[in-house]
């Protein structure tokens, strides 16, 4: 009861603590990236959906989740399928969410190179997997997944958005983890700003060393340092080879050949 009290705790520490920093890191390069700076909010204009008391991560409006993610990765590995779901629990309906993968390993520092990251538009033309341009800051990673302009979200409605990932074969090892928070443009100070409006709980998973692969020795070499000892003579005979103490019968060798 103990362990899962402090497991929760954890939790919620983790939650707030790098889901606000990464809300904070990423906001505004990650929307950056997909439509563009949030324009100002002309006055008298209506406030945005998806409102939120961003003051507490317990009362955000929207649920979000990671789901079918591995506990072990090995870096320089394939893709991997997963996928993020968003929930609207609210009775209104909630616009232009644009969720954000983060990654972040324990005391290692990310790079760019370090994951890739695509989400699947579907079938249809432009379909397909799209990468995800992923923004590295204070050795996080993070990237807006699914459409440019955001997601929609009817009343009581979800999401769900096929995600893949592959780790760089020069990713450090050890502990990772991944968390997903949902952005909006909001009210704020007379402006509309990127602001979180969910957040889903981290997940946990090891990335294992790239493995080398063992180079087999060239035939050539061997069959050379067969030849070379073939042809010494008498005087190149090698020091295991030669006699002890003595040369006459019964005399022993210093080591069999």
């Amino acid at each position: 009861m103990v362990l899962c009290q402090i497991r929760c705790v954890s939790y919620l520490n983790i939650r707030r603590t790098v889901g606000l920093g990464i809300a904070a890191l990423l906001a505004g390069q990650a929307l950056t990236l997909g439509a563009g700076a949030a324009p100002a909010l002309a006055a008298g204009s209506k406030p945005l959906a998806c409102g939120a008391d961003t003051s507490s991560f317990e009362k955000l409006p929207l649920v979000l989740g990671l789901g079918r993610l591995r506990q072990v990765y090995p870096a320089g590995g394939q893709w991997a399928e997963f996928r993020l779901e968003v929930r609207n629990p609210t009775a209104a309906r909630c616009s232009g969410v644009r969720p954000v993968v983060a990654f972040g390993a324990w005391a290692r520092d990310l790079g760019r190179a370090d994951v890739q990251l695509q989400w699947d538009r579907g079938r249809g033309r432009g379909g397909g997997w799209q990468p995800v341009a992923l923004v590295s800051e204070a050795g996080e990673l993070g990237g807006q997944v699914g459409p440019g302009s955001g997601l929609t979200l009817a009343a009581h409605g979800a999401a769900d958005l096929p995600l893949r990932m592959r780790i760089g074969p020069g990713a450090p090892s050890g502990q990772w983890l991944a968390i997903a928070v949902g952005l909006a443009q909001e009210r704020s100070h007379g402006q509309v700003v990127p602001l979180p409006v969910g957040i889903s709980d981290p997940y946990f998973f090891r990335v294992a060393p790239a493995v080398r692969p063992v180079r087999p020795r060239p035939a050539g070499r061997a069959a050379a340092r067969v030849h070379r000892w073939s042809v010494r003579g008498p005087a190149e005979t090698p020091p295991c080879c030669r006699g002890g103490l003595g040369s006459g019968p019964g005399t022993a060798s210093a080591a069999p050949c």
